[in-house]
């Protein structure tokens, strides 16, 4: 006999069930109002449940709430009596009472009837206990049953055990588990079907109770808040679920149009972090903006239905050709791609609600505060190289700027904020290259950032946390680093692969750890005197390599492929570096290269080419001290003496350095794999960009 009500009904034949089913020779008769039958009548339970009604001698459930003080003293005063008269007409005799202590006339009829009875309080146990110090005590019991698990509360069963003269058990948790359990259970249900298609552990459930409800303007503000949020919510809001869902059944999207650099090191990490995005929520669109001539390149490569490419004009000049005179491209970069990326807002709907644009694209951030929509801009190097353009006056303040480097390559600056001790060479802008010449723009695109309204890198925090410190203390814009920004793959993984990929095939014949993976890069690339060295040197030291040698592939691979080495014009990259074969990295270190690697927990031998690959390769061997440097022994070339000797030196798993290189390589992959979890900090830095984003539009 429950208390009628559903907070009460439901823990009662939970618990009935679960009698049921561990001894078959009890049969329940459970009795409800005849209302509250039509509400259950079809529930389903087993064939030892018998639903038994009493007439509606109580005020109707849906008015209860209206006047529960009314309602409560019709349980009190009008039920017992149709109750025991439905005792007997019951066809066989009862042998317990199971009553709702709230129900408190059913011990009187069991103790007349001399019929044990056992009093279920379907609350917790400390809320019992608070009310039995209130002096309400139970007279004249044979049992009392809680619905609470022991364990929730053994201090307080302790203490009510010492109370009391009869058994007190605590049998719960009384829940319908059992259905839980039931494979035949049905998964046709839409709200069912809804979460199969969520992330794990990615909903949040909202239930308020079967009985009193919240103001309506309460739930508004609920309303509100969870659109806001945008945190994925199943929510169980009774009789305003129609008007709710005409509310939130039409979110406001995010749709963020993403313009990245173009060039191949720009394209892949800002791609790769709008596919994380669209994976994280339902309510952001991708429109991804490159030219005509990168379309072709990109448009056949896998992508999330919430990405659409679109173009502009060839305004730049080729990709094919860009090398050859990069002042000029960088020149058409910033002076004639603004124009029609504009004019393709324009022709966007649902409209842009965010611009996420690389920083060398700095006049993307006057496109959105002209048109008011935030810009987040995308910093696709490491944090330490923003670090030493955003304090660039530092080395004139100190005298370093301009210099010489011919007597100063290898003195040391320590003044910049979040990077460690650095030599002047490994500096972008004293190291030679393009740097120099365009310098004054670079950091009119770094001084761009102030106007933005998130700074987003591709980084972890664990990997360049003094830096991404450093830039918090100085910015009043959110920033969020979001890495690795890699294809993610699972180490060892081969089922996004082709079963046509020679490389992985000739990848499984060798030894754990045995081969050398060498590949310097997808733009600039060494000169072909020094790739001669390099494939005659990795011939000489009978070390296994894989090269990536690109146009020069088919020239290399009648000099130097044989068993022990496979030249190939190019690979998948994190395919490879995941391979349990590979031992090392020989790494031009691009900042994608890198992250890869780390990723992978692969040690690199560096051979910086141009850009930050410099400041990358210090970051690898001096801070986090897993890789060692190829260095230029003769003013242009490495000799394939050289290399031959430190390959084989690297490539050497048995010793002492190497183990301990390799070890470091692995907790720094470690950090990197739990950034990436749930909790960790780059998954909490994306969860909050995009919560951040709903709040910046409006949600």
């Amino acid at each position: 006999m429950p208390f009628p009500g559903r907070g009460h009904i439901n823990p009662m034949m939970n618990l009935c069930k679960l009698l049921s089913s561990k001894n078959k020779d009890i049969i329940i008769s459970f009795v409800v109002t005849e209302e509250w039958l039509g509400y259950i009548g079809s529930e389903p339970k087993p064939d030892s449940i018998r639903f038994e009604a009493i007439p509606n001698v109580i005020p109707p459930e849906r008015l209860k709430a209206a006047d529960f003080p009314g309602f409560y003293e019709a349980v009190m005063t009008k039920m017992e009596a149709p109750f025991e008269q439905l005792l007997d007409r019951l066809e066989l005799p009862v042998t317990a009472i199971i009553g709702d202590i709230e129900v408190r006339w059913s011990t009187d009829v069991g103790n007349r009837r001399n019929i044990p009875v056992a009093l279920v309080w379907t609350m917790s146990a400390s809320v019992f206990s608070m009310f039995h110090h209130f002096d309400v005590h139970i007279k004249h019991c044979h049992g009392k049953v809680d619905l609470i698990v022991y364990e929730y509360e053994p201090q307080v069963f302790d203490r009510l055990r010492e109370i009391y003269n009869f058994p007190v058990f605590p049998i719960g948790p009384a829940i319908p588990y059992l259905e839980l359990k039931d494979s035949s259970c049905d998964k046709t249900s839409s709200y069912i079907q809804w979460l199969d298609s969520q992330q794990e552990d990615s909903v949040l459930y909202i239930s308020l109770g079967s009985f009193l409800s919240v103001s309506s303007s309460q739930m508004d503000e609920i309303v509100a808040g969870l659109q806001m949020s945008g945190v994925r919510f199943l929510w169980v809001a009774r009789g305003e679920a129609s008007s709710m869902n005409s509310i939130i059944s039409e979110p406001n999207v995010s749709h963020i149009v993403a313009m990245p650099y173009p060039g191949r090191g720009h394209i892949n990490p800002l791609i790769n972090l709008c596919k994380v995005l669209v994976s994280k929520s339902d309510n952001i669109l991708v429109t991804f903006v490159v030219t005509e001539e990168w379309l072709g390149f990109i448009e056949s490569e896998p992508k999330h239905d919430k990405i659409s490419l679109r173009s502009i004009p060839n305004v730049v000049p080729s990709e094919l050709v860009r090398a050859s005179n990069m002042v000029a491209f960088l020149e058409a970069v910033w002076t004639k791609m603004e124009a029609p990326f504009e004019q393709l807002l324009d022709e966007l709907d649902p409209p842009a609600t965010l611009i996420m644009a690389d920083t060398h694209l700095f006049w993307t951030v006057a496109v959105g505060n002209r048109r008011k929509i935030p810009v987040a801009s995308f910093w696709p190097m490491s944090v330490s190289m923003f670090c030493v353009f955003h304090h660039f006056h530092l080395f004139q303040a100190n005298g370093h700027f301009p210099v010489d480097l011919l007597d100063n390559k290898n003195e040391r600056v320590d003044y910049i904020p979040g990077v460690s001790s650095t030599r002047l060479l490994d500096i972008p802008g004293f190291n030679g290259g393009i740097y120099p010449v365009i310098m004054k723009e670079i950091l009119s695109c770094i001084s761009s950032v102030q106007k933005a309204q998130y700074l987003l890198f591709p980084s972890i925090y664990e990997l360049e946390s003094q830096s991404i410190d450093a830039l918090k203390q100085e910015f009043s814009i959110p920033i969020y680093p979001l890495g690795p920004a890699i294809p993610y793959i699972k180490p060892g993984d081969k089922s996004c692969s082709s079963p046509n990929s020679g490389f992985l095939q000739w990848l499984d014949r060798q030894p754990r750890n045995s081969v050398l993976y060498v590949s310097l890069g997808s733009f600039l690339s060494v000169s072909s005197a020094q790739m001669d060295e390099i494939a005659a040197a990795l011939q000489d030291s009978g070390v296994r390599f894989l090269l990536v040698a690109r146009e020069e592939a088919s020239r290399l691979k009648e000099c130097c492929g044989d068993h022990k080495g496979l030249v190939v014009p190019w690979c998948d990259q994190m395919q490879v570096l995941c391979h349990r074969s590979i031992g090392g990295f020989w790494s031009h270190c691009g900042w994608n290269s890198v992250r890869e690697g780390v990723f992978a927990g692969i040690p690199f031998l560096t051979f910086p080419l141009f850009a930050d690959q410099n400041l990358n390769s210090k970051i690898i061997v001096e801070d986090w001290k897993i890789g060692w440097r190829v260095n230029f022994k003769s003013e242009n070339l490495v000799t394939r003496d050289e290399i031959s000797n430190l390959v084989q030196k690297f490539m050497d798993l048995e010793s002492d350095e190497g183990k301990e290189m390799r070890q470091r390589a692995k907790e720094l992959q470690e950090k990197c794999l739990h950034a990436m979890e749930r909790n960790g900090s780059s998954e909490t830095n994306i969860n909050s960009f995009i919560q951040n984003l709903s709040h910046f539009n409006g949600h």
